[in-house]
This record gives structure tokens, C-alpha cells and sequence, in this order.
């Protein structure tokens, strides 16, 4: 179900954007720090650009063997009978580095969409919560860019050249911030209103 609210959780962070009026409203938490900042609508485009992060592939490997030398410690220990200092010493080294080899995991090959296109990009976790959530989110900042595009482009002043006005309106059609039958009663309007003006001008002289 598509919403203007998208929360993106993960071990370590907490991601939350909300569309609004006219900008997108970021807050994200982490360990280290919280940061709340804003991408105006108009500086977003409609550029999706996807890659996967491979970097915690590496660590994955290196906790896991460190994991499998600890077990290997760990067992043989225990069946020799060895002191319970080194034994004790062997288990929490098993729980430290399995605790690490999990969270590596998590992180491997993390899928993150770019939205790009415009001056600002906006940057998501593909699957979190999940891969149609997000995907329904991107269509919902796609229409509310459509939107506020359309509420500022199709209102003209009435000493805007007819030319210009229809170009402008050509442009919103081109980008579906308007649809073909609002783009013909639009461009219609603006004719009348041009000829109309023209007629005033021609009746004061």
C-alpha cells in the first residue's frame, strides 16, 4: 500500500522520509549521530539508478573463518578437557565473531536505488522494509514531482508570450505532469486568453 511516509530500518540506522508539500523531509539516526535535512521537490528528477554494495562481502568471509577457529578451539577444549579460563576465552571469542559474521551477512550485496535527474539525489534501501514498499514510495515522490510541477508551471501571467506558454506546456506533458486532455483544454485556454489580450490592446488604441 503506497503511503507519503517511508521508515527504512537496519542494525546499525533508522531512515525516515515523508513527502510533503513541496520537498522531501529526511531524518536519520544512527550510532553516531542524528541529521534532519530537505530535498525541495524541484530538485529531483525522475532518474532511478540501482547498485549494489558488495563491500561487506569481504568481512563476511574473514568473521566466518575467524568463527570456524574459534568452534574448532572451542570443541577441542571442551573434549580435552583443557582449563575453564580457555575454555571461557574460546566461547566469548566464538560469540564475539559469529555476532559479527551475522551482521556482515546482513549487509551483503545491499541493494540502494539512487534518485537522481535533477540537483539533489535521494538515496534508498531497496528492500527495506521491502522491495514493493519502496518501489510504490518512488512511485508516490514521482506523482507528488508531477504535481508540484504542474501547480507551478500551468498558471500563467497574461504577459507571458502564447509561444512560451505552450512550450511550458508541451514540457509538462513531455515529463506526464499533465495529461494529452489537460495539455488541449490548457493550450485551448491560454489561445483564447491570447486572443482576448490582443483584442483589449488593439481596442485601446
Amino acid at each position: 500500500m503506497a503511503t507519503n511516509r517511508l521508515i527504512q530500518k537496519s542494525w546499525t540506522s533508522k531512515k525516515e522520509i515523508s513527502i510533503e508539500a513541496d520537498h522531501i523531509a529526511i531524518r536519520t539516526k544512527t550510532i553516531k549521530d542524528e541529521m534532519e535535512y530537505i530535498i525541495k521537490l524541484g530538485e529531483l528528477g525522475f532518474e532511478t539508478i540501482k547498485r549494489t554494495d558488495k563491500t561487506a562481502n569481504l568481512s563476511f568471509y574473514t568473521f566466518l573463518v575467524f568463527t570456524m577457529l574459534d568452534t574448532y578451539l572451542l570443541v577441542t577444549t571442551w573434549y580435552s578437557k583443557g582449563p575453564l579460563a580457555e575454555l571461557i576465552l574460546w566461547m566469548f571469542g566464538f560469540i564475539f565473531f559469529a555476532a559479527l559474521c551475522l551482521y556482515s551477512f546482513s549487509q551483503r550485496n545491499k541493494e540502494i536505488i539512487y534518485l537522481g535527474g535533477g540537483q539533489k539525489v535521494l538515496e534508498l534501501l531497496a528492500a527495506k522494509p521491502d522491495k514493493q514498499t519502496v518501489l510504490l514510495f518512488i512511485d508516490e515522490i514521482h506523482a507528488a514531482i508531477r504535481a508540484y510541477y504542474k501547480n507551478k508551471y500551468s498558471h500563467f501571467d497574461s504577459s507571458i508570450p502564447y509561444d512560451v506558454k505552450i512550450s511550458t506546456l508541451s514540457w509538462l506533458k513531455e515529463m506526464k505532469a499533465i495529461t494529452n486532455e489537460e495539455f488541449e483544454d490548457l493550450s485551448a485556454r491560454q489561445k483564447t486568453e491570447s486572443i482576448i489580450g490582443f483584442k483589449s490592446q488593439e481596442d485601446h488604441r
